[in-house]
């Protein structure tokens, strides 16, 4: 990640009261995943989340990539709300399980997450062809995502 010169001297993320709660069962009984996180970590700093499955690492990450909405609380990337198009632009994100929707081509897979990036659609096109290009999938870009192996 890097700053913009607007942004310099903010922090690459800060995380304030972070809370998020999911409602689980029939019943809709509340499990808080996260709970007041507090966190603040400066540019070119590196850090880790650890700890065991269901202590709310994932979570944490997907709140502040605007994946998910918090409970309460703000995540910020460079000083901007992380659920804004312009702070995803600073980060790359790989999760442990990509979703490829199953019906959607590989052109289609790539032009989806463009859109989604907030690429301009003049762009649009040739990013596509240059990102099909760099990952060997040019000649196959046309076939199903179940069908690229």
């Amino acid at each position: 990640m890097t700053a913009s010169a607007e942004n310099a001297g903010c922090p690459a993320v800060e995380v304030r009261g972070l809370v998020k709660d999911f409602s689980v069962g029939l019943r809709g009984v509340k499990l808080r995943a996260v709970d007041q996180l507090n966190l603040r970590i400066e540019a070119g700093q590196v850090y880790g989340l650890l700890g065991p499955n269901g202590s709310g690492k994932s979570t944490t990450i997907k709140a502040l990539l605007g994946l998910i909405e918090p409970s309460a609380g703000e995540c910020r990337i460079f000083g901007v709300d992380s659920r804004s198009v312009a702070a995803r632009r600073e980060v790359g994100y790989l999760p442990e399980a990509p979703n490829f929707y199953r019906h959607l081509s590989g052109r289609e897979l790539v032009r989806f997450y463009g859109r989604m990036g907030g690429m301009a659609d003049a762009a649009l096109p040739a990013r596509i062809e240059a990102v099909l290009a760099t990952v060997g999938l040019a000649d196959h870009a046309d076939r199903k995502s179940t069908r690229l192996n």
